[in-house]
């Protein structure tokens, strides 16, 4: 059987078709009482719950790993935000999606401390910012020696020509 369009509402089957949009479709085997549709109607409003927990921890010198507790539960999306300063004066904000509680933070700069916020969102509202959470990536590693550079490709030669500890110049690979 094939249906030509969605009917809603046509208790006589003519042809009465729907226009506008649809958030979200619940089907079941059986009519819901007036007392569970209202149930369902009021649910539906409730305001999005902010998320709480917010963690963030330093995994390396360019990497903030993130986690919290989702407590929206309808939500559509969620907005995460970092900024260099706890006022949150110029925030950068990257979209996430419904329902992820965590979120690795790459390309961060070194020895730099970052506060982080999240909410939840849908269609019309938004939720209240989790609480601030903040870190401090690590360190840069220090560079490494021009010696220990050189060495790691295994020259078949090397002579240090600007050598003052002495006259004679040694062959620094061995050979």
């Amino acid at each position: 059987t094939t249906i030509a369009g969605l009917r809603i509402g046509s208790w006589d089957g003519a042809q009465q078709f729907f226009t506008g949009t649809i958030d979200e479709v619940a089907l079941y085997n059986k009519a819901l009482s007036t007392t569970r549709v209202a149930a369902h109607v009021a649910a539906s409003q409730l305001p999005l719950g902010a998320p709480s927990d917010l963690s963030a921890r330093a995994v390396s010198a360019s990497q903030i790993d993130l986690a919290w507790a989702d407590n929206a539960g309808a939500e559509t999306a969620q907005v995460l935000q970092r900024s260099t300063d706890a006022a949150f004066t110029s925030p950068t904000s990257i979209s996430l999606g419904a329902n992820v509680q965590a979120y690795s933070d790459t390309g961060r700069a070194a020895s730099t401390q970052y506060w982080y916020r999240v909410r939840a969102t849908d269609a019309s509202d938004a939720s209240a910012w989790s609480p601030v959470a903040t870190a401090t990536t690590q360190a840069a590693p220090p560079p490494a020696s021009y010696a220990s550079l050189v060495s790691a490709d295994r020259p078949v030669g090397w002579w240090r020509l600007g050598e003052t500890s002495g006259t004679t110049a040694v062959n620094q690979a061995g050979g």
